[in-house]
């Protein structure tokens, strides 16, 4: 065999046997879905995006223009969507409040869809085009 023969033969087997697989599964990592089918949503807002996004949205809960609660936990169930838990700073009885923000991309804003105080009616969050698949994350 000469060497250009050789090369080729290599070359396929790269292709074949390791970038062939290596892209399928990047590929698989990028599409992981839930046990449903849908898409799982990796999270592109950071922490302090969904703080200062909560706190313009709800300014009875700041003081001198710096929240008085704190992100317990958030989730980005499906694209666009976050489901972010608060607390008051300083509670001690676990009295957390659910929020939920839509992340627009015409605006690029976090908009607050629901707050503290805001009853998780079914039939009212679907008729404000909430996906209902976020209703059991709120809940």
């Amino acid at each position: 065999m000469n060497r250009s023969t050789k090369v080729i033969i290599v070359a396929g087997v790269v292709i074949c046997f390791i970038l062939i697989p290596l892209s399928l599964y990047v590929m698989s990592e990028q599409n992981k879905t839930h046990q449903d089918n849908s898409l799982v949503a990796e999270p592109t807002r950071t922490k302090e995006d969904l703080l200062s996004a909560t706190a313009r949205a709800l300014p009875d809960y700041s003081e001198n223009g710096k929240p008085t609660f704190e992100i317990v936990s958030y989730k980005n169930p499906i694209p666009r969507w976050y489901v972010v838990t608060i607390k008051m700073i300083g509670d001690t009885t676990n009295n957390y409040a659910k929020v939920l923000l839509y992340d627009s991309t015409e605006t690029k804003d976090l908009s607050l869809m629901l707050g503290p105080g805001t009853a998780f009616n079914q039939e009212e969050l679907a008729g404000k085009g909430i996906p209902s698949s976020l209703i059991e994350d709120l809940n």
